[in-house]
């Protein structure tokens, strides 16, 4: 194991933040700025943002969130940062009323299980 590879998320805590993410916010536009929220470079959002200014109806919530940190754990100590300010937001997010009705109790679930 390379000294980098300590420092990336493993395969469950990956899976978990990606079905996490997109169920805490409403709308594709907000997906992507909790994303840059959270020191997300403009490099990794730009190909999801044009996608959506162009055809929004091809742009899933999920995909963005599995490519850019897909991306992000791929690029060792380089994203530790992001990745740690990523997990930080999940764990502190506290109102799951802005979450989609159906969306609420399994949000909840994600962020409080441990």
């Amino acid at each position: 194991m390379r000294h980098d590879d300590a420092y990336h998320w493993p395969p469950e805590l990956l899976e978990r933040m990606i079905e996490t993410v997109p169920r805490l916010i409403r709308s594709k536009e907000g997906v992507i700025t909790f994303l840059r929220g959270a020191g997300v470079s403009e490099q990794l959002l730009a190909p999801h943002q044009a996608l959506l200014a162009s055809e929004p109806a091809k742009v899933n919530k999920f995909k963005i969130v599995r490519s850019v940190l897909g991306h992000l754990n791929e690029q060792g100590d380089a994203a530790l940062g992001v990745r740690r300010a990523l997990l930080k937001r999940v764990a502190e997010f506290e109102n799951f009323s802005f979450c989609w009705p159906e969306d609420q109790l399994k949000a909840e679930g994600l962020v409080l299980q441990p």
